[in-house]
């Protein structure tokens, strides 16, 4: 089972230019394939997914922490619920509120569109997305008073509707 995934890997990413996206992005192909599955579970859309991969870079290179929900959901086997605050606090590597830097292993197998993401990433300043209320489209943004407004925006629109 095992040679045949990784026949199946090496059939989909040998037309993929991953040695230049390794010396650009100074990552392994190890960590551009948990790159790309982190933008996997996080894109509401295949659209999104370069834009996804360009604020973990972008977050990567500030040294900051890459504060993604679906690595939490991964840490804490908690697929599709709403984290809590003590959720965000879960001692796991895979705790990316916590820990700096990428988790230490792809959190699912992730589709050749993201892997496309994590090797040729969107070129923006963005540091923050946000989930629209609609829960279909992100709000991607360099500006943490942005990112604030649209989350107390959709938070608010969630709770109208409950």
């Amino acid at each position: 089972m095992v040679t045949r995934m990784l026949e199946q890997y090496l059939m989909e990413t040998q037309s993929l230019d991953i040695s230049s996206a390794r010396e650009r992005l100074n990552l392994s192909e190890y960590e551009l394939v948990i790159v790309a599955s982190l933008i996997e579970k996080e894109a509401a859309r295949p659209e999104e997914r370069p834009l996804v991969a360009s604020v973990i870079y972008n977050r990567i290179r500030k040294d900051v922490p890459l504060q993604i929900d679906a690595s939490v959901h991964y840490a804490l086997d908690k697929q599709g619920e709403e984290l809590s605050l003590a959720d965000l606090k879960v001692n796991s590597p895979y705790n990316t509120y916590e820990n700096i830097g990428l988790p230490p292993g792809p959190i699912c197998s992730p589709s050749r569109q993201s892997l496309e993401a994590a090797i040729n990433p969107a070129n923006t300043d963005y540091l923050y997305y946000v989930l629209k209320a609609n829960g279909e489209e992100h709000f991607f943004t360099s500006n943490y008073d942005e990112f604030l407004k649209w989350k107390q925006k959709r938070d608010a629109s969630l709770t109208d509707t409950h």
